[in-house]
C-alpha cells in the first residue's frame, strides 16, 4: 500500500510534470480573486486529475500497489454544487477523471477545525460562493454545507464515514480510520481503468 498525494506532480513523464506544474501553480499557487469564473477552475481541476490519473496514480497500480489519494474530485463538486452547478453539469465535466474504487469520508466539525487553524484562503471562507465580508461565520456556513453535500454523496455511494476529532492526535486518528481501510482493503482486488460513466 502506498500513499500519493493528490497534488503530487508527476514523477513518470517529464513532459506531463511541466504541464502539471503550470496547472498547480495556477490551481494552489497564485491567491486568491473573483476575478475568473467557475467555469475557469472547472477546466484546470479537470486537467489536473486527469493529468494525475494517468501518469501517477496508474503507474503505481499497473504496479501491483494499492494506492491511497487524500482527496479527489469530491470535495470540488460539493462545492460546485453550493455556487449553482447541478450534479448531471458535473457528471458531464468529469466524466472522463478516473474515481477511486473506495471512498472513506472523513468528517469534522467545521467549527471546531476553524478555530484550531484560524488562517484560511478567501476561496476557504467562502469568497466564491457570493460570501460578502469573509470570516469565521461565512467559514462555517460555507464548510458546512459542502459537508452535507459530501454526507449526500456517501449516503448515494455507501462510501463509509469517519468523524474525527480536530483536537485528536495523530496517532488517535490513525487508529480510527485502520480498521476501515482494512475492511476495504481486500475489497477491491483489480484496479478499474473505466471512466465514471461505465462504472455506474
Amino acid at each position: 500500500m502506498v500513499f500519493a498525494p493528490r497534488r503530487q506532480i508527476s514523477a513518470t513523464s517529464r513532459y506531463a510534470a511541466t504541464l502539471m506544474e503550470h496547472l498547480a501553480t495556477m490551481l494552489w499557487h497564485s491567491g486568491d480573486a473573483p476575478d475568473l469564473p467557475d467555469a475557469f477552475w472547472v477546466g484546470l481541476q479537470t486537467s489536473w486529475f486527469t493529468a494525475h490519473s494517468q501518469t501517477v496514480l496508474a503507474p503505481l497500480l499497473e504496479a501491483g500497489h494499492n494506492v491511497i489519494v487524500d482527496g479527489w474530485i469530491y470535495k470540488f463538486c460539493s462545492k460546485l454544487l453550493l455556487q449553482g452547478y447541478t450534479q448531471s453539469d458535473l457528471d458531464v465535466i468529469f466524466g472522463r477523471v478516473r474515481v477511486p474504487d473506495a471512498v472513506v469520508l472523513l468528517s469534522a466539525d467545521p467549527e471546531a477545525l476553524y478555530d484550531r487553524r484560524r488562517q484560511f484562503r478567501p476561496a476557504e471562507l467562502g469568497m466564491h460562493a457570493g460570501y460578502g465580508e469573509l470570516n469565521r461565520t461565512t467559514f462555517v456556513d460555507y464548510q458546512r454545507a459542502g459537508l452535507e453535500q459530501l454526507h449526500a454523496y456517501a449516503a448515494r455511494h455507501a462510501w463509509p464515514v469517519v468523524a474525527l476529532d480536530p483536537a485528536a492526535t495523530v496517532a488517535e486518528s490513525t487508529a480510527q480510520l485502520t480498521g476501515v481501510i482494512a475492511g476495504l482493503r481486500g475489497s477491491f482486488p483489480v484496479a478499474s481503468t473505466e471512466p465514471m460513466e461505465a462504472r455506474r
